[in-house]
């Protein structure tokens, strides 16, 4: 027994009744069958891009219907409202074709898939995602956000909600925005160092391009380095025209708000000026970043924050960020301060967070 099969889903059909010519490309509404492997690459495209929930929803329903029409023709013999000869049959026995059952069991899979991605979507859940697949994810940015702002500079830790801090801003600059993938990245602290770096030479785009216009604007190569000591005069390249933001960018400020460093990717300098400090631009800034947090571990990391506290005395605008990360990621050393010799720092650094929840609770 032979029927004939019509699909429209979004990927290549294979045609088992002509030889397939060079010339004759895959179309939409054209007679023939997916492959099992074609519909799983089709799935796994559109659940890696993020923003696949509406296909997947889209082609659970076609191969339910495809699985209800192939049963109603295993047992009336024909398509129902069915008048078009033009295509010759399948055959039902051929390998190619998707069976009833596997059509069924296979969109129900697709429409339970769709709706738990559609569920962490609107969640904005990350902590279940791999690092690799967060920093994948980074393409999606599309607005200013932490160490990536063009008109402000952001010293606050990301993982904190509504303590934001931003100097260096200039009049009427949108608050950044921080994006959940960014967030979860950087509360997994030291373990997702190793990835961050791999990273920095990652070239994709993002969907953020800087196209104001400035005064000025140039590549440079600002670095704050581990043991904080000054790298003399930055280098100036001057450009002209828009740029696009890249992953490796982005890894490269999520790197700061671990370390601990200022770290800026893109920054705005007074007076309407546009430094962008790219290790996509300026492979140096990738070897620096390297030499010194390319065997950070968790005790490294514990010892830099805490130093960090000991020797910096300029004001707690410096050591109140230092102290947030220290709180975070190593509760119990920071603990342990509240009682030694830098005490008073950490009362300070208390009171000065009760009063910035104040004044965010005021607002």
């Amino acid at each position: 027994m032979k029927f004939r099969l019509r699909w429209s889903a979004d990927f290549p059909v294979r045609r088992s009744h002509q030889r397939r010519r060079k010339s004759d490309k895959p179309r939409l509404g054209v007679g023939g069958t997916p492959t099992v492997t074609q519909m799983f690459r089709f799935c796994s495209g559109c659940a890696v891009t993020g923003g696949g929930t509406f296909a997947l929803s889209t082609l659970a329903a076609k191969l339910m219907m495809t699985g209800v029409k192939l049963m109603h023709e295993k047992r009336h013999g024909h398509w129902p409202h069915e008048s078009d000869d033009s295509q010759p049959p399948l055959s039902m026995t051929s390998g190619r074709l998707i069976r009833s059952s596997a059509c069924m069991r296979i969109g129900i899979t697709l429409l339970i898939t769709s709706i738990t991605l559609t569920a962490a979507a609107q969640t904005n859940d990350c902590s279940k995602l791999s690092t690799e697949q967060l920093v994948d994810s980074l393409v999606q940015i599309d607005a200013a956000t932490g160490g990536i702002v063009p008109t402000v500079s952001l010293s606050s830790f990301i993982v904190e909600d509504n303590l934001l801090c931003l100097f260096d801003d200039f009049v009427g600059s949108p608050a950044p925005k921080i994006f959940p993938p960014m967030r979860e990245l950087v509360k997994r602290g030291i373990t997702a160092l190793p990835v961050l770096i791999k990273h920095l030479t990652d070239d994709r785009a993002t969907k953020l391009t800087i196209d104001k216009r400035f005064i000025f604007q140039y590549m440079s190569d600002e670095y704050d380095p581990k043991d904080r000591a000054g790298r003399g005069k930055h280098m100036e390249k001057w450009f002209t025209g828009a740029y696009t933001v890249k992953v490796g960018d982005v890894c490269y400020a999520l790197i700061a708000q671990i370390v601990n460093r200022k770290l800026y990717s893109v920054r705005g300098q007074p007076t309407c000026g546009l430094v962008i400090n790219s290790p996509i631009e300026t492979p140096s800034l990738v070897e620096a970043v390297k030499k010194d947090w390319g065997a950070a571990d968790q005790k490294m990391h514990r010892e830099s924050l805490v130093h960090d506290v000991r020797y910096r005395t300029d004001g707690n605008w410096f050591f109140e960020p230092t102290l947030t990360r220290l709180r975070y990621y190593y509760p119990e050393e920071y603990n342990r301060l509240k009682s030694g010799d830098l005490k008073e720092k950490v009362a300070k650094f208390e009171k000065a967070q009760i009063e910035k929840a104040q004044k965010w609770k005021n607002k």
